[in-house]
Order: C-alpha cells, then structure tokens, then sequence
C-alpha cells in the first residue's frame, strides 16, 4: 500500500485542508479521507496535521506494508507500527 497525503493553508484566514489517499500495488483506491482545519497557524502545521490524518486512516482502515509519501519525504513501515506510533 502508499499513503500520499497533502496540506493547503490560507496565512490570511488561518484555513486549512488536508487530505489523504492509500492506494494499493496496483494504484486502486483504497481509502481516501479529507479534512478542514479553522484555526491553522502554519503551512507547517497543516502538513503536521495531514501526515497525522493519513498515518490514522492507515492505522483503522488498513492492514499490511504500506510506503508513506509526503513531498519528497518517504516512509515504509506496517500499519500496526503506524499506530503505536500514533498518539494524539
């Protein structure tokens, strides 16, 4: 599986949205989820806060290997390992 997720902020409004997508080997969707955020007080934070969304729709919907990809940053692990990691 590959998690992808991004982040939109709006410095002006304090806005923000995020979303994630996990795809299969094959490029299917799996699960995607998406999510607006009123109160952002960076472009730093959205991100911060998709890669949490993401790792969270990995850790319930998702069972296996999956390689996590944020910009230019990448992440293999496994869903269980996801979710202990996961607190918040």
């Amino acid at each position: 599986m590959k998690l992808n997720v991004d982040a939109s902020f709006i410095e002006e409004t304090g806005q923000a949205s995020t979303g994630a997508v996990v795809r299969n080997h094959q490029g299917h969707v799996l699960v995607s989820a998406w999510r607006v955020l009123f109160d952002c007080f960076s472009v730093e934070e959205a991100k911060f806060a998709a890669c949490c969304e993401g790792l969270r729709l990995v850790s319930q919907r998702c069972h296996g290997d999956f390689a996590g990809c944020a910009g230019q940053q990448q992440v293999g692990t496994t869903a269980s390992s996801a979710a202990r990691h996961l607190e918040l």
